[in-house]
C-alpha cells in the first residue's frame, strides 16, 4: 500500500524548505516560480521515490518529476524535446564533474539520474522521451570517443527509487555502478531477470 500523492506531499512538505513553493490539489503538483507551473502526477507515486529528491533546489525537484512524467508518454512536444535535451546535458555535465573529482553533491547527481535510468526499463525504452535521452547520451559518448570531449568517460550511478507505470506496477532499481553507458543494456537485462525472480518468490 502506498499513500496517495496529496496526503504524502502534505505530510512531508514541512520537512523540506524547497517544497515551500509547491502545493498539490487533485493529484496535480503546482510549482510557483515567476509563473505557475502545473504537473499532473499520472505515473508517479511520491511516497516511493527516493526522499533525497526533496533536498534538491525547487526547480530541480520539478524538473525530475516532469521528466519522470514524460517517460511513459506516447507523444511529446517540441518544447518537451528542448527540455529533455537541457536536462540530460545538465546531468551529463554533473557526472563529468564528479568523475573529474570536482565538488558536486552526490544526492544531486543520483536524483537527477532517476529519469535517465528509468528510461532503460523495457516498457519504456521505445517511448519518445527515452529515445531522446538515449540519443543525447550516445552523442555524448561518440564525442568523447572522437576526442571532442577531453573529460573523463561517463559513469552513471543509479539511485534507489520507485515509480508507477501505466499498468500501475512498480519497478525498483538498486544502486549500481557502470563503467560506461554501453554496459547499461546488459546490466538492465540482468537486473530485470533478478527482479522477476524476486517477485516470483
Amino acid at each position: 500500500y502506498s499513500m496517495n500523492n496529496e496526503t504524502y506531499f502534505n505530510l512531508i512538505k514541512g520537512n523540506y524548505e524547497n517544497l515551500d513553493v509547491f502545493y498539490m490539489r487533485e493529484n496535480t503538483l503546482f510549482y510557483q516560480e515567476k509563473i505557475l507551473y502545473m504537473l499532473p502526477l499520472d505515473h508517479i507515486t511520491l511516497a516511493n521515490i527516493n526522499p533525497n529528491l526533496f533536498l534538491l533546489s525547487s526547480r530541480d525537484i520539478y524538473s525530475v518529476l516532469y521528466m519522470l512524467e514524460l517517460l511513459p508518454k506516447k507523444n511529446i512536444t517540441p518544447n518537451d524535446k528542448i527540455f529533455i535535451n537541457d536536462y540530460v546535458n545538465k546531468y551529463l555535465n554533473l557526472e563529468s564533474k564528479k568523475l573529474a573529482n570536482e565538488e558536486v553533491l552526490e544526492h544531486e547527481v543520483d536524483c537527477l539520474g532517476m529519469p535517465i535510468y528509468f528510461s532503460d526499463d523495457p516498457s519504456l525504452t521505445n517511448t519518445p522521451c527515452s529515445v531522446e535521452i538515449h540519443e543525447i547520451i550516445e552523442k555524448n559518448i561518440k564525442e568523447q570517443e572522437g576526442g571532442k570531449s577531453k573529460g573523463p568517460k561517463l559513469v552513471l550511478t543509479n539511485p534507489n527509487f520507485m515509480i508507477t507505470n501505466d499498468e500501475d506496477t512498480f519497478v525498483e532499481y538498486s544502486k549500481a555502478g557502470f563503467s560506461t553507458f554501453l554496459l547499461i543494456a546488459g546490466t538492465v537485462i540482468i537486473t530485470c531477470v533478478y527482479i522477476a525472480i524476486f517477485i516470483a518468490k
